[in-house]
C-alpha cells in the first residue's frame, strides 16, 4: 500500500501483526492468518526467537514503513535480548 508523506512522496507501508504491550511480532503462521502474507518483508528485521507463536490480547495489525519496522525490531531486541518472547502464562485460580 502506498501512502503520501509530508513531502508529497509516496511511501510503501508494510503490515504486520505486532503485540504493542509485549513488543513482539506474531509468527509467520499468524501473519498469514491475518492477511499479511506468508512471508511479510518487514518480519526479516526480527529474530525468530522473538516471534509470538500464540495469539495475545495485545496483537494488532499495524502498517509501517520499512524504516519504522527496523526501529520496532530494535525495540523488540532491547525488550527481549537473547530470551524467547512469550506472553505471561495465565495460572488457573
Amino acid at each position: 500500500m502506498l501512502n503520501d508523506d509530508e513531502k508529497g512522496d509516496c511511501v510503501e507501508l508494510f503490515f504486520l501483526v505486532y503485540d504493542l504491550e509485549l513488543r513482539a511480532p506474531a509468527c509467520v503462521l499468524l501473519q498469514a492468518a491475518h492477511g499479511c502474507g506468508a512471508r511479510p518483508a518487514p518480519l526479516r528485521h526480527f529474530e525468530p526467537r522473538h516471534w509470538l507463536t500464540k495469539p495475545t490480547p495485545g496483537m494488532r495489525k499495524i502498517g509501517g514503513t520499512d524504516e519504522e519496522w527496523q526501529r520496532a525490531a530494535a525495540l523488540t531486541l532491547e525488550r527481549w535480548g537473547g530470551r524467547r518472547a512469550a506472553a505471561p502464562s495465565r495460572r488457573a485460580p
